[in-house]
């Protein structure tokens, strides 16, 4: 079930990258080293060169893009 799940925000995060910012780039979507930490984790890292942003705005910008999503299902 989780593998589902994480493969579908990968796939919905990196439409609205492209969608929305037009921006192609590999979503990761694993799960966190520490149990305690939560089911799923979505490194920003890689993806704030592809952004063109600083991190706390990428940070912001999928956080932005996981609610959008959340409000569709």
């Amino acid at each position: 079930m989780i593998e589902k799940l994480k493969s579908q925000l990968q796939q919905e995060l990196e439409a609205a990258l492209k969608t929305r910012h037009g921006c192609e780039a590999t979503v990761i979507v694993e799960e966190p080293k520490r149990a305690n930490q939560g089911d799923i984790s979505v490194p920003v890292f890689s993806l704030a060169k592809p952004l063109n942003l600083a991190i706390p705005e990428t940070v912001s910008t999928m956080i932005k893009l996981i609610k959008i999503g959340r409000a569709h299902v």
